[in-house]
């Protein structure tokens, strides 16, 4: 029995004077160092207790009793905590992300280092690290925070815009971005396109489109205004090249002054083209008139104008040429008096018409009377006689001159108007002859070769019938008047008019007291002669 224990005992006790190899790193977890350790066992010469045994268990190898340990001899009581940290070990310190290298055998609270836990998982692009790190790596990892970068790619880089910086967020990118640089481009488009400006390009910055400009080309006007406005030429157009205006010129137009130089005894006005003077016949001196664009003596230009019946005037300026003749005129045409006897023809004279009534057909007081125009115009009261009516350019007509005689033939024929026009003839100065056993129109009566005026009693004293009533008329030449014979029922003659016949109880309806009673206030109404009351 002794010799079974004595022999682990001396194994331990040689175990215990061998160096020993331990890793625990404070600092560094992965960089191992070595230890030299002393243990001191108990002498081999004192024997007595030689029974007693350590027991050790590696932690994480056997079946390793909690409870066992040293026995409690003097010499072996070593507590395990301070065994643990004279062979270099430490309390375990390790954070949440790490796990130790090893542990103390006699305590597993001591460790001899400490390393990154190997399910730790590393975060690729676009990911962060949840908690703490451990060479590089985490428990967990989640999408980068990307709030700051809100736009696309293709907002990012719209017209207008730059990318200011990117965000991956797990595997989305996201981007930041800025107005586009349009330095140089310094003007609006109404700037760049106003009055002298052409635009030069374009650059759009966030919203706002910008531009640079140039000055209008403007190389085909190559003179001032001065230049173009000068004698002999003419503005055609002007140009703005900034703020700078010039012109294109030409010369002036003097299409309408065809001569190089004014001719003799001629007024000119002149034009200037360009650098070429022209001119323009207006007038000649006194005595000259222009012909063509030449002045010649006026009166070899006058056309004398022949008059067989006599010259009115000539040219004032060629008292040898007749320029107007006598004005000879004829009242009534020769063609008028040579048709006259047509039948139902008639002629004019002096505005009045003269019917022929000389035919077998006419009618009339003159029928059958004559057998020529004159003679039939004579009968009429006119005495016509030849006439050659004259132009003021001479041109000759045939006429006759008729003349009225009609009132010393007629001295009588103002008795005569009013007569029916089949039945009467007019004569010359607006005499009407009413033929015998014509008749007259009404409100004539046939008296004396002529139709008088109706007489109408005195009884015909009304120019209307009155209203409501019934009238006999007489017509007495054009005018008319009335008598009154009766009215209408329910109307009374009164004087030249009727009135309306009274009815009492239509005009005083309700009025049918003669008196009222005392203490009552009477109200009369009156028609017909008759008062009446209400109370």
């Amino acid at each position: 029995m002794l010799k079974n224990k004595f022999f682990p005992t001396l194994v331990v006790g040689m175990l215990y004077s061998l160096p020993v190899m331990a890793f625990s790193p404070p600092d560094n977890l992965n960089t191992p160092y070595t230890t030299n350790i002393e243990l001191k066992s108990t002498s081999f010469i004192n024997m007595s207790r030689s029974y007693k045994t350590a027991a050790i268990c590696f932690l994480g190898h056997g079946d390793c009793d909690p409870n066992m340990g040293f026995g409690k001899g003097d010499d072996y009581e070593i507590k395990t905590d301070n065994r643990c940290t004279n062979e270099g070990f430490y309390k375990n310190n390790c954070n949440e992300v790490q796990v130790p290298t090893g542990y103390c055998p006699y305590n597993s609270s001591y460790i001899n280092g400490c390393k990154c836990d190997p399910t730790l998982v590393s975060c690729g692009n676009g990911y962060v690290g949840v908690g703490t790190a451990c060479g590089g790596k985490y428990r967990s990892c989640k999408c980068v925070d990307c709030s700051a970068y809100k736009f696309t790619y293709a907002q990012a880089t719209a017209a207008g815009y730059v990318t200011n910086g990117s965000c991956l967020s797990c595997t989305t990118t996201t981007y930041k971005r800025a107005c586009a640089n349009c330095s140089g481009y310094d003007y609006t488009y109404a700037q760049a396109t106003a009055d002298g400006y052409l635009t030069n390009g374009s650059c759009k910055t966030c919203e706002t489109t910008k531009y640079k400009r140039k000055c209008k080309d403007c190389s085909a006007y190559k003179f001032t205004y001065a230049e173009v406005t000068a004698y002999g030429y003419t503005n055609e157009g002007s140009c703005k090249s900034c703020e700078t205006t010039t012109y294109k010129r030409g010369c002036a137009d003097c299409s309408s002054y065809p001569l190089t130089e004014c001719p003799s005894k001629g007024n000119c006005s002149s034009c200037t083209s360009c650098t070429t003077k022209k001119f323009k016949l207006n007038s000649c001196e006194a005595g000259y008139s222009i012909s063509g664009n030449s002045c010649v003596p006026t009166c070899d230009l006058r056309t004398a104008v022949s008059c067989p019946q006599g010259c009115a005037s000539n040219y004032s300026d060629c008292s040898t040429k007749c320029q107007k003749c006598k004005v000879i005129s004829c009242n009534t045409p020769k063609t008028n008096v040579d048709n006259f006897l047509t039948s139902s023809t008639y002629t004019t004279i002096g505005g009045q018409s003269i019917y022929n009534y000389g035919t077998s057909n006419g009618i009339g007081c003159f029928r059958g009377r004559a057998t020529t125009a004159l003679a039939m115009l004579g009968l009429h009261g006119w005495n016509c006689s030849s006439c050659t009516a004259q132009s003021e350019n001479g041109t000759q007509t045939a006429g006759y001159n008729c003349t009225c005689v009609a009132s010393t033939t007629y001295p009588n024929a103002s008795k005569t108007t009013g007569a029916n026009s089949s039945s009467r003839d007019t004569m010359c100065g607006g005499v009407v002859i009413v033929c015998p056993n014509a008749g007259c129109k009404s409100g004539y009566t046939y008296s004396c070769g002529g139709c008088v005026e109706n007489t109408c009693g005195s009884e015909y004293n009304l120019s209307s019938c009155p209203s409501n009533g019934s009238c006999s008329n007489c017509k007495s030449g054009s005018t008319t008047k009335y008598k009154l014979d009766s009215c209408n029922s329910g109307y009374s003659k009164s004087g030249n008019s009727c009135v309306k016949n009274c009815n009492y109880t239509d005009t005083c309806s309700g009025y049918t007291l003669e008196s009222c009673p005392l203490g009552y206030t009477a109200s009369p109404c009156t028609a017909c002669g008759i008062t009446k009351y209400k109370c």
